[in-house]
């Protein structure tokens, strides 16, 4: 607002001017017709301090020039310029300019650029901090026209670019199209979410039931794979001398053991290597091992025994000297529901390693007879459960003698029975 202001008072000024002018040539100021005024080229310059030069103004087919002085006090005079037009600078250049300050106190001012013509001086502070011109300034040629870069590939540059917007720009209106269809789809699938999660859940469960049936079949298939074992005719040979039936010649040697007629009991829970030592001459070519025993414990549960089993001297050991055992377990976190039988070898009362193993159809929960029949002289061990067979280990060397035999316990588990034959 200011400037449409400030430049509607010059107008007025300049008109004011024309009328002068006119005045001074002899134009009678009421015979002025302001339609004839034309302010379209006219040029406004700063002369200063307080002094406006305008020039380019025009009435009827004549161009006038006038100087408007401020006072300072609100003021303006309209007078004729001192000077020619011509006299007038067109352009001033500043952008190149050097500023030096010599050892006599003048400021030497080079490289000003007035009309594509360059010019030098010297200036210096007078009295009151006044800047004065020293010597004046000296006019030091044209400046030096320079040779405009190829810009050709610039060019090429910014066209390859301008293309690669509208292309954006493209791209990003067709998708702008595609977002209602796309809001659509998005509300379409929240609104399946629900059906999905279902499905899913009704999926997990199936898979779950397909598990179990799994394992089922997998348990039948060792099922059947036993029963067509035993067609082969695998049968224990009859032995003619008990040498243990029952627990009453045993006694615990770790973990929490009770002992009421035909039933030996484990009852702590978090018990991992319970035994019970029933001592047993073992140094005979045949031998046959029998118990049945169970745990009613949903979680990891085992029962077993150890056989040909001597020189033992720590309770608590996950071995127990030099034997062997027969181990029927269930773990349910590790592995399956289905319960296994198993063979180790114990090196002594603290390494001890599965060398044979085998899914069995039975329930260990629901009680399981184990049979393990040895001859030395073959240099095998042979594995039946509740009268099935279920596999046979060959051995390179087997353990000779056995002062023990020893039920193990994980868990809360219990035995039933327990019988050895010898020959």
């Amino acid at each position: 607002m200011k400037k449409y202001l400030l430049f509607f008072v010059w107008s007025i000024f300049v008109l004011l001017s024309v009328f002068g002018q006119a005045v001074s040539h002899d134009i009678p100021l009421e015979n002025i017709n302001t339609s004839l005024v034309d302010l379209e080229e006219a040029r406004f310059f700063f002369l200063g301090p307080m002094d406006i030069y305008v020039e380019g103004l025009k009435y009827g087919n004549k161009e006038y020039v006038a100087v408007l002085r401020h006072d300072g006090a609100g003021n303006f005079s309209i007078n004729a310029p001192a000077f020619s037009p011509a006299e007038i600078p067109q352009a001033i250049d500043l952008s190149s300019i050097k500023i030096a300050v010599s050892p006599e106190g003048k400021i030497r001012v080079s490289n000003l650029i007035i009309d594509n013509m360059l010019w030098s001086g010297n200036l210096q502070i007078g009295s009151q901090g006044k800047v004065l011109v020293s010597e004046g300034f000296r006019y030091e040629g044209k400046v030096p026209e320079t040779q405009a870069p190829d810009q050709s590939a610039q060019v090429t540059r910014l066209q390859n670019q301008v293309t690669s917007l509208n292309t954006q720009v493209s791209d990003l209106k067709t998708q702008n199209q595609e977002i209602p269809v796309l809001r659509e789809r998005v509300q379409t699938l929240n609104q399946r979410i629900p059906e999905l999660e279902a499905r899913v859940k009704s999926l997990n469960t199936q898979v779950d039931t397909l598990n179990r049936d799994l394992a089922e079949r997998n348990s039948r298939i060792a099922d059947l794979q036993n029963r067509l074992n035993n067609c082969i005719y695998i049968t224990l040979p009859k032995l003619e001398r008990e040498l243990i039936r029952g627990f009453a010649q045993g006694k615990p040697v770790f973990g929490s053991w009770s002992h009421s007629g035909t039933l030996l009991q484990q009852e702590e829970a978090d018990q991992y290597f319970a035994k019970y030592v029933i001592p047993v001459d073992q140094r005979g070519n045949e031998f046959v091992y029998t118990f049945k025993g169970s745990s009613s414990y949903d979680g990891w549960v085992g029962l077993g025994l150890h056989f040909l089993a001597s020189g033992s001297s720590a309770v608590n050991g996950y071995g127990y000297g030099s034997s062997y055992m027969v181990w029927l377990t269930r773990d349910p976190k590790n592995q399956t529901e289905s319960s296994y039988i198993q063979l180790y070898q114990s090196f002594n009362d603290v390494h001890m390693v599965q060398i044979a193993s085998a899914a069995i159809p039975f329930n260990v929960k629901e009680g399981v007879k184990a049979t393990v029949y040895i001859n030395r002289l073959d240099k095998e061990i042979r594995v039946f459960v509740n009268d099935y067979y279920a596999f046979t280990f060959p051995l390179e060397e087997m353990i000779q003698g056995g002062t023990n035999v020893v039920l193990r316990g994980l868990g809360r588990i219990k035995f039933e029975s327990l019988s050895v034959w010898g020959k």
